[in-house]
């Protein structure tokens, strides 16, 4: 897996390609939202429209970069996530944990609202 991070307004973006499993082992996202968040950033926006595949590994990997977001007094969002992805955090129930849009857009919108 790839990240690719950008700053839109007062969200950074990371857009994530690949995929977020094991078998690829530790993408280094906990480490990079993690420097995110200490060089600055209030608002991370992990935008998933090119994550073809994902495990539990890949969902821990998630959770953990949102609790150390957020412990951290940092919003962490999710964006563009496909069909399998929508299905995957519904029966996860992570659906409930994270603040999630359909588009980056959305939540960059989201954030101006709460700016």
């Amino acid at each position: 897996m790839t990240i690719q991070t950008r700053i839109a307004g007062s969200a950074t973006i990371m857009e994530l390609h690949g995929e977020l499993t094991s078998y690829d082992g530790d993408p280094g996202l906990r480490l990079a939202v993690r420097a995110a968040v200490e060089g600055g950033a209030r608002v991370i926006i992990l935008n998933l429209h090119d994550i073809k595949d994902i495990d539990s590994f890949g969902v821990a990997v998630l959770a953990s970069s949102h609790m150390s977001a957020v412990s951290r007094g940092s919003r962490l969002m999710i964006s563009d996530l496909t069909r399998k992805l929508k299905h995957i955090f519904a029966i996860t129930r992570l659906d409930t944990v994270f603040e999630m849009y359909d588009t980056e857009a959305d939540a960059i919108a989201d954030c101006r609202a709460t700016d």
